[in-house]
């Protein structure tokens, strides 16, 4: 089989910085390695949020973007009525059914624009493949634009989009929005010639909703653990300022994003629990979100403000730096049915630096460690639990170590971009396969 020429459709890329646009970077960078012609299109979804508003090339890889009307001022019927809905829908004077209906208006007149976008760039970039990422934003439309090209799609799911809103406050469970959104990824992943999802757990859910189970491929998270030593002077300088603030005591920390579903809260409060039973400890929580704010008064009202330190964003490739300081990395998510089935990436980068890593007891996070013990694990939601657990590791220096390093060989050798990019493959080839019958 020749390599492939494949277009990656995204809701968002780089230069924005989360575990989404991480994946797909790295995906694309050892693809390229490998000498795949890749390119990848993104959505227009994020006018003026998320990406630069045109093309551009990061790493060597050509990233192109689908802009909404907004950012164009385009003249065409299409363009005026988009304008017009995402206006009308964040007007102080539109009651919510008005504005929840000028929304899917919205979305329907930019599905279409993207799926014409991707057609173009398939075209352009001559693809045999068509791989599109969560959400469905990004399925529907690649979908759509494989059929009318004759080129498979492969769609890759990452999450559960409806239940991560309702996690952030953004629909109600099982309202109009949910059963739309929920349809909507139903559709996309039974029509995609392949399936790619993250984790095992969320394989299994999503054949329950009709993927056909024998075109899911499970392409798990990896870490770039090159990325991670290449940290810049500004960060070696932070992080020198960083230990006169911890002085001697042991660092329990967090790397990622802050938001609700994280659970970085219990975090905060174990460190309190953990200060009160006599150990010389500080907390490290890296990362920003909506829930930082809350966060840094949450620990001034549990009087540790000056044992948690919270440094903010920090460049991707300054992470590692940060990674180091670290003794004990915890993962504090409690339980939801996106925590549940969503792996994520952050715990596998403190692995690959050697760090001992605390998770809730949930079974996707029981996939990066469960039955070979490369992680320790507490009851979710139980602050106690968790206290006592980092609180065991704190107080014996060779299990931490030990932990480390095994968790360390299992990421080096298991959970490497290179790993992810081989069941992609198959993904790839299952999805060729079916489009020639």
């Amino acid at each position: 089989m020749s390599t492939p020429r494949v277009l990656h459709v995204a809701a968002t890329s780089v230069p924005h910085v989360n575990g989404y646009t991480m994946r797909l970077h790295s995906i694309l960078c050892e693809q390229a390695r490998r000498g795949v012609q890749v390119a990848a299109l993104s959505s227009p979804f994020y006018p003026g949020r998320l990406d630069p508003p045109g093309d551009a090339s990061h790493d060597g890889v050509p990233y192109q973007r689908c802009q909404h009307p907004l950012e164009t001022q385009e003249a065409s019927p299409g363009g005026v009525v988009a304008r017009a809905l995402r206006r009308a829908a964040r007007a102080r004077w539109c009651p919510g059914p008005l504005a929840g209906a000028s929304l899917l208006l919205e979305e329907r007149v930019l599905l279409r624009r993207f799926r014409r976008r991707i057609e173009e760039a398939a075209r352009a970039h001559r693809a045999d493949v068509i791989h599109a990422h969560t959400p469905y934003r990004c399925g529907l439309p690649a979908v759509a634009a494989g059929a009318r090209l004759g080129v498979p799609v492969v769609y890759e799911v990452r999450g559960l989009w409806e239940d991560t809103a309702v996690s952030e406050g953004q629909i109600a469970a099982g309202g109009a929005a949910y059963r739309h959104v929920r349809r909507s990824e139903d559709y996309a992943v039974q029509r995609a010639d392949a399936v790619i999802a993250i984790g095992e757990a969320l394989a299994a859910d999503y054949i329950s909703r009709g993927a056909p189970a024998d075109r899911v491929v499970i392409a798990p998270n990896g870490a770039d653990l090159e990325r991670l030593r290449a940290p810049s002077s500004a960060a070696h300088q932070a992080i020198a300022k960083l230990r006169a603030q911890i002085g001697g005591a042991l660092v329990v920390g967090y790397v990622g994003s802050l938001r609700p579903l994280e659970g970085v809260h219990a975090l905060v409060e174990a460190i309190a629990e953990l200060l009160g039973r006599g150990h010389n400890v500080h907390g490290l929580i890296v990362g920003d979100g909506e829930a930082r704010a809350r966060l840094i008064d949450q620990a001034a009202e549990l009087g540790v403000a000056d044992r948690v330190t919270f440094p903010g964003r920090v460049p991707a490739d300054d992470v590692g730096a940060y990674y180091d300081e670290i003794d004990v990395f915890a993962v504090t998510r409690e339980a939801s049915r996106v925590t549940e089935l969503v792996t994520p990436i952050k715990p596998l980068e403190a692995m690959g630096r050697g760090k001992p890593v605390v998770m809730s007891s949930l079974p996707a996070l029981q996939e990066l460690g469960g039955p070979d013990g490369l992680a320790r694990y507490y009851r979710p939601g139980d602050v106690a639990d968790l206290a006592a657990c980092i609180g065991e590791l704190l107080h014996d220096e060779a299990a931490r170590k030990e932990l480390g390093e095994r968790a360390r060989a299992w990421v080096t050798r298991e959970r490497t971009w290179s790993v992810t990019v081989d069941q992609i493959e198959a993904a790839y080839d299952l999805a060729r396969d079916r489009g020639r019958r």
